[in-house]
Formats: C-alpha cells, sequence, structure tokens
C-alpha cells in the first residue's frame, strides 16, 4: 500500500478507531521510534541538547513555543501548571505527541514532496528529524534533501551524519542515517 496521505488525512487515519493493518503498523512504529529517541515525561523537564536549555514535556513537546502553548490552552491545559510542576496525563501527551506529529508530517512532505514513494524506512527516518529538527533547521540539510530526491540513499546518509545535529543527537542520528543508508543501491 503506497503511503500518499496528506499530513490532515495522515492526522484523520490516525484518530479513526478502524484503520488499516499497514497504517496502524506505520503509525505504530513511527510512534514506539520517535518515543524511544525523544522520551517520555508527565513532567517538565530541561531538554539542555541544543544551545540552550529548553522547557519540555511529554515527548519532545517543547514548552517555548508560543504555538505549542497555544495548542495547550486549546485542550484546556494552562502552561503556567506546567511550568509550576504540574503532570499531565499519557492521554494529554499523546494529544501533545499528535499536534507535533501533524506538523512534522507537513514540514516533511514539504523537505521532500514525493516522500509516500520512497521506503517506509527512509519515510519515517526523515519524518524522525522533522520532529526533532523541527522546519527550519530540517530544511538546512540541502545536500539531503538533494540526495534524497535523486533517491541516493547512501550520499543522504553521509549527509545525515555529517552535521551538527548528528554530533548533538548522537545514537539518534546514527539509527535514521542507518535506515535509509539500508536502502542504498
Amino acid at each position: 500500500m503506497a503511503f500518499t496521505l496528506t499530513s490532515q488525512e495522515f492526522a484523520r487515519e490516525r484518530a479513526k478507531s478502524k484503520r488499516s493493518p499497514d497504517m496502524i503498523s506505520f503509525s505504530n512504529n513511527l510512534y514506539s521510534q520517535i518515543k524511544g529517541h525523544e522520551g517520555y515525561k508527565n513532567k517538565m523537564y530541561i531538554d539542555r541538547s541544543g544551545k540552550k536549555p529548553i522547557r519540555t514535556i511529554g515527548i519532545g513537546f517543547n514548552l517555548e513555543e508560543k504555538h505549542n502553548q497555544d495548542f495547550l490552552r486549546s485542550i484546556n491545559i494552562d502552561p503556567e501548571d506546567i511550568f509550576e510542576g504540574k503532570e499531565v496525563s499519557d492521554k494529554e501527551i499523546r494529544q501533545m505527541y499528535n499536534h507535533n506529529l501533524r506538523i512534522a508530517f507537513k514540514d516533511a512532505k514539504d523537505f521532500l514532496p514525493d516522500i509516500a514513494s520512497h521506503p517506509r524506512d527512509v519515510q519515517k527516518a526523515i519524518i524522525d528529524m522533522s520532529f526533532n529538527l523541527g522546519r527550519n533547521k530540517l530544511f538546512k540539510f540541502e545536500k539531503t534533501q538533494e540526495a534524497l530526491k535523486a533517491r541516493d540513499y547512501n550520499e543522504a546518509s553521509k549527509e545525515m551524519m555529517d552535521s551538527l545535529w548528528a554530533t548533538q543527537v548522537k545514537g539518534r542520528a546514527k539509527k535514521l542515517s542507518d535506515m535509509v543508508k539500508k536502502h542504498a543501491k
């Protein structure tokens, strides 16, 4: 089954109770992968992996970003309560994850418009990178993008590892790079 959904369709499909086994498998694998890379915390923590510390909760949910604070308010969570130590539920963490995943999926599709025609591992690697980096930093991977468009997965993998990001996230970068590289010819 080809993966040709828009970000909105992807979100709707994930929300449906009756989903295709292929979509369920892809969604569950991606969730486990990103959760494994980002971690899972019901209380706020400080992410110090970048240049500046970032207040974070759940599965890599950046509390510093205004759109994320607005989202929290839309689901009746006051960001100030979280800053003061309030724990959030597993359901709320999943809502935050889904919000960020929709954004990451859209940005990944903008980065690689034909992402649906690439192998599933490549799709998951690029969506995971998008989730971690955000749109602006993802689009700085111009050589990776060129290599992916040319379906040169070996070169794309090398370019992923030749980055500041790879030195910051180490094992995550290696795993995602390997997911891309395994499809090299």
